[in-house]
């Protein structure tokens, strides 16, 4: 994607989720203060705009959820 380009979360889930940016992808990352959700119920959601170019990676947080909920925004 872009630099400025906006991405936004939704939550389709019936579990709360909260996502926040890491210092990589994998589960063990430690979180980072570049963005946090707060939590999302279902229906609820989150906007981030990106405004450097590099890659970004998020967790999904309580632990418990970071195995399976994870990911990486590449921005160009």
């Amino acid at each position: 994607m872009k630099v400025g380009t906006k991405v936004k979360c939704t939550n389709g889930d019936t579990v709360i989720h909260r996502l926040a940016s890491a210092s990589s992808i994998k589960t063990s990352a430690k979180l980072t203060v570049m963005f946090r959700s707060g939590s999302l119920s279902k229906g609820q959601s989150f906007s981030f705009t990106f405004k450097k170019k590099r890659t970004f990676f998020y967790l999904c947080i309580p632990p418990r959820a970071m195995a399976t909920m994870h990911g990486r925004v590449v921005v160009s």
